[in-house]
């Protein structure tokens, strides 16, 4: 037995797949006489892939919810409710959907580890953005001086799509432009952001 962190560190080894107590202590003994950078490689390398297996384990949770949409297309036949053949604008609005949150996320997800209060401010204005989206109306519901900057909210232009299964006459193609055309400059936005910080968070963290 040894003392102080190098048995914690053989603890911590012998916990791993595989492992044994002498197989812990050396592993442990050669990380300890590694060089600096050798260490800090390997550490960055673990941050790296449990980070971004968390966030691929997460975005599959998420998009789980899409298979409800065949459910929520059954119910609705069952009630009397007609599906169009505008259903097939539901891919659109997945691809749509996809692309802005692949944005938002390249964007947020380097930029909080150096302001840690981003991710509140960022879940308040999504929030926002959800509940001043038109779900149970649509954009033609509102005045005429709303309806250009209601546009700009790029989940008005997803839900028109979604909602043109049931009520095609309903769909703003004006929205769903403005939407795509704001989705895909997230993206090209989180895609500079990440390429610019990615080596300055890996430090961070």
């Amino acid at each position: 037995m040894y003392e102080g962190p190098i048995q914690d560190l053989i603890d911590e080894l012998s916990r791993l797949p595989g492992i044994g107590p002498k197989s812990a202590q050396r592993l442990a003994f050669y990380l300890v006489k590694a060089p600096p950078d050798e260490a800090k490689r390997l550490a960055e390398l673990q941050r790296k892939y449990a980070s971004e297996m968390w966030g691929m384990q997460k975005s599959q949770f998420k998009a789980m919810g899409f298979t409800f949409l065949p459910v929520i297309a059954v119910f609705a036949i069952a009630t009397g409710a007609t599906l169009h053949w505008e259903a097939l604008w539901i891919l659109l609005a997945i691809a749509i959907q996809t692309v802005l949150l692949v944005g938002v996320g390249l964007i947020v997800a380097p930029l909080v580890v150096f302001f840690r209060d981003l991710e509140r401010a960022v879940k308040l204005t999504l929030r926002f953005l959800f509940y001043a989206s038109p779900i149970i109306y649509s954009l033609a519901d509102l005045p005429p001086g709303l309806h250009f900057w209601a546009a700009f909210n790029p989940l008005a232009g997803i839900f028109s799509l979604y909602r043109a299964a049931f009520f095609p006459n309903q769909l703003d193609w004006y929205a769903v432009g403005v939407g795509a055309a704001i989705s895909l400059a997230l993206l090209g936005i989180g895609l500079f952001v990440f390429s610019r910080v990615e080596h300055a968070v890996l430090k961070e963290i």
